[in-house]
């Protein structure tokens, strides 16, 4: 991310994000959001990334604010 906002020169671009929750104590951030998804959350995820994909279609045919009211 870091790397696309200096290849744009700014962070003020639209994004979709997908969260992976709250890591847990003793956890080390990078540890957390880099772990395998167990079949659950990997379920969840896969779900999660199909909302995002319709979430964009929306953002290309009616904007941004439409998305943002329909999948926020």
């Amino acid at each position: 991310m870091k790397d696309i906002i200096f290849q744009l020169g700014s962070d003020n671009f639209p994004r979709i994000r997908i969260g992976v929750g709250e890591k847990p104590e003793g956890w080390d951030l990078a540890d957390w959001v880099l772990a395998p998804f167990s079949e659950d959350d990997g379920k969840k995820v896969s779900e999660a990334i199909s909302n995002a994909c319709d979430a964009l279609t929306v953002m290309l045919e009616s904007g941004i604010d439409a998305a943002m009211a329909k999948y926020n």
